[in-house]
C-alpha cells in the first residue's frame, strides 16, 4: 500500500493537480448533476457529495461555478 504523501505526490506528478482539489472537483461536478437533474433539496446535496456543511458547500459551489447552488439551478435545471 501507498502512504498518502506518497500517493498525494505521484497523483499530483501524473495529473497536474492535487488528489484533494481532484477529489473536490469530482464532488462539485456531482452537485451540478444533483442540481440540474433531480428536485433534490439543496440542503441535502452537501452530504450526498461527501460535504460536512452547507456553508462551505456554497462556498466552494459558487468559486467552482461563479453561480450558487440555488442559480445553478434556476439556470441549468433540465425539465
Amino acid at each position: 500500500s501507498f502512504h498518502p504523501r506518497y500517493f498525494s505526490q505521484l497523483f499530483n506528478e501524473s495529473f497536474n493537480i492535487s488528489f484533494s482539489d481532484y477529489l473536490s472537483n469530482v464532488r462539485l461536478e456531482h452537485a451540478k448533476e444533483l442540481l440540474s437533474e433531480t428536485d433534490t433539496k439543496i440542503t441535502n446535496i452537501p452530504y450526498m457529495i461527501g460535504l460536512q456543511h452547507l456553508t462551505n458547500f456554497s462556498k466552494r459551489f459558487e468559486k467552482y461555478t461563479g453561480l450558487s447552488p440555488s442559480e445553478y439551478r434556476t439556470k441549468y435545471r433540465k425539465k
